[in-house]
């Protein structure tokens, strides 16, 4: 008997040669041909020296009819001429085109076939260039049969011989099993492959290929399980659409970022590749995820029709055009920007959780700190930004150190503001660089103003000076008015709050008391929601419990009054300001019981040292910003 085929030379070439040109493809349209027959083994012997590659597997082989009628008709439609679904291990069929018998064309010269079936043993060879030949005769090749039904007692099987192998290197096992795990997702207890040489054998198996494909995992999604039980929670069309489409697989992420080509979600159809890996046109720039996010999913329903093609001939991308593919890129783009959203909550945490098991920083710190709500947003995004970068742990924490500590300047505040959403690891240490140039020039240029208004400071608490004016003589009260940082840091100015002060005074206009241990200096809105009452006595006055009582019914009175006059506060502050507190026991428990109501008692000698803390700043800007500079060396993303 002899076999032939038939066919059109620009079909050799283009679904030959031009199909395919590496050998993973090639051997994943051979070992899908042994699974659609059936086949529980299949074992792959590469020949190193003989530039060889046999693929053998225990399917249901073919009858020297069936060779002619199925394997060598070019394009033939399987699932239209026989059964959709495989008789023994009932599986979908994978095949479709007829076209994969000709890739091997474009890693070798020749294909020995040999078949075995119902005790009859068929084989023949095909020469790429004697089929070129052929082809353009336009007449069919003629195949001299190389075993002609040879009786036999041997049980099913199928035998191909990949001869005269292109490439002139050694073929590396463990990459190429690599490459069929990640092609193919057919493998299991009832199919598995053996690829080896004369060195080395690799099994390809489920486990294998998960090993493989989901290492390092850190966060995973299995859909669509987790959108069912409400861990992904998408939109009711999309969720239906999942559903519907019988979509499922596992998308995850990683601890450390991916190489660029392991990155996106890979799609399978009845086990096959059908479009590599990709994030459908989501934005990467949009988040970090993306740098972490890889996965599968089955979508078998778009290679059901089997009129449309949904998937090109080269298998590696979904023919987007179809109106049927948009969709489906829409609905997954959504997955995988939902996906995204929740990896960066997940990743947050779990990175605070590794920079506070040390103890050497608080995620949370801006929480401890009397900032305005407005600022304490602002350094919650910019810790958010630092956690969510890729810098790792330790660089991190130190650059999070420096941050609190920026935050202690109102320059900083207003510049970091301006922060972008999304920023990058070295964006974000850039711009932290900048405002450090602009805070040390700033830094120089108030350092010698200061050095000056704490002197003077020293000289008006050792005069005991006036509370009230009086002609020529400079008062605490209008000292403090001009310098508010000496009072409190945060402060840069204090705007008279005329409304609560005329409030105040007419509410405590007691003319039995004595007028300066009665009067209120000034009352000031140091920020966006905090009215300030600062009670400036003396510079030699001793705080007592009259004058605790006293500071005390002010803070409460002024409370009492702020949803009456609607100016945006939403607490007071209250300060008395003296030579010392009373060496009382009571005044002890008193002042230890207003730090909890944002009362405060201040002696002029500790707002001196404070004050002379400000010599050193200066200093301790250049040292944070060459401490920068040396994080941003270290740093390579």
């Amino acid at each position: 008997m002899s076999f032939e085929v038939k066919f059109s030379p620009v079909v050799i070439k283009h679904l030959g040669i031009n199909m395919y040109s590496t050998l993973p493809p090639v051997l994943s349209e051979l070992i899908t041909n042994s699974y659609d027959a059936d086949a529980s083994d299949v074992t792959i012997t590469i020949n190193q020296k003989e530039k060889n590659i046999e693929i053998f597997d225990n399917g249901c082989g073919m009858t020297a009819d069936e060779l002619n009628r199925d394997f060598l008709k070019i394009g033939r439609n399987r699932r239209t001429t026989t059964s959709n679904i495989s008789p023994k291990f009932n599986r979908a069929v994978t095949g479709k085109k007829g076209l994969g018998k000709l890739s091997v064309f474009g890693i070798c010269k020749s294909i020995y076939v040999e078949s075995c079936k119902d005790g009859k043993k068929n084989a023949f060879e095909m020469n790429y260039d004697i089929l070129l030949s052929q082809g353009e005769k336009d007449e069919a090749l003629k195949l001299d049969a190389i075993i002609d039904n040879e009786a036999t007692t041997e049980q099913s099987y199928t035998k191909i011989i990949l001869k005269n192998l292109t490439r002139k290197s050694e073929i590396p096992v463990p990459n190429t099993a690599n490459s069929l795990l990640n092609r193919l997702n057919i493998f299991s207890e009832n199919f598995i492959v053996v690829l080896k040489d004369e060195k080395v054998s690799k099994y390809l198996t489920k486990e294998e290929r998960d090993r493989v494909i989901y290492k390092d995992e850190q966060f995973s999604w299995i859909i669509p399980d987790d959108i069912l039980n409400g861990k992904v929670n998408l939109d009711d069309t999309i969720t239906n659409y999942i559903m519907t489409n019988n979509i499922k697989g596992k998308i995850f992420t990683t601890k450390e970022t991916l190489a660029n080509n392991l990155t996106g979600i890979t799609l399978y159809a009845r086990g096959k590749l059908a479009n590599e890996p990709s994030f459908f046109g989501v934005k990467l720039s949009n988040s970090h995820a993306y740098s972490y996010m890889s996965g599968i999913l089955e979508v078998d329903f778009i290679d059901e029709d089997g009129e449309q093609d949904n998937i090109s001939t080269a298998r590696n991308s979904l023919i987007w055009e179809n109106d049927s593919m948009r969709q489906l890129e829409g609905n997954l783009a959504t997955l995988i920007r939902k996906l995204g959203s929740i990896w960066k909550d997940f990743r947050r945490e779990d990175k605070k959780k590794e920079i506070e098991k040390s103890g050497a920083f608080n995620t949370r710190w801006y929480e401890k700190n009397n900032y305005t709500s407005q600022d304490k947003k602002l350094a919650e995004k910019i810790t958010n930004l630092v956690i969510d970068s890729d810098i790792e742990i330790n660089k991190a924490t130190s650059l999070l150190n420096y941050v609190e500590g920026a935050f202690e300047f109102d320059t900083f505040i207003e510049y970091a503001s301006e922060i972008e959403e999304n920023v990058d690891a070295n964006k974000l240490i850039k711009l932290l660089q900048d405002w450090e140039i602009i805070e040390s020039k700033e830094h120089y240029r108030l350092s010698i103003g200061r050095i000056e208004t704490i002197e003077k400071f020293d000289k008006l608490i050792n005069s005991d000076t006036l509370e009230v004016a009086k002609k020529g003589i400079e008062t605490m009260h209008t000292f403090l008015n001009k310098f508010p940082w000496i009072l409190e840091p945060r402060l840069t100015s204090f705007d008279d709050e005329v409304t609560y002060k005329k409030i105040l005074e007419e509410e405590f206009n007691d003319s039995s008391e004595i007028e300066e241990d009665r009067r209120i200096d000034f009352l000031c809105k140091g920020s966006s929601d905090t009215l300030y009452i600062i009670e400036i006595k003396r510079s030699q006055k001793i705080i007592g419990l009259q004058e605790l009582e006293q500071i005390k019914s002010y803070q409460r009175f002024l409370k009492s009054k702020l949803e009456e006059n609607d100016r945006g506060y939403t607490q007071v502050k209250a300060y008395i300001i003296g030579k010392e507190a009373a060496s009382d026991k009571y005044v002890k428990m008193e002042i230890n019981e207003a730090l909890t109501h944002n009362r405060f008692v201040l002696n002029y000698n500790q707002m001196l040292s404070q004050a002379k803390k400000y010599h050193k700043d200066f200093i301790d800007t250049y040292e944070k910003t060459n401490n920068l500079k040396s994080l941003k060396k270290e740093v390579k993303l």
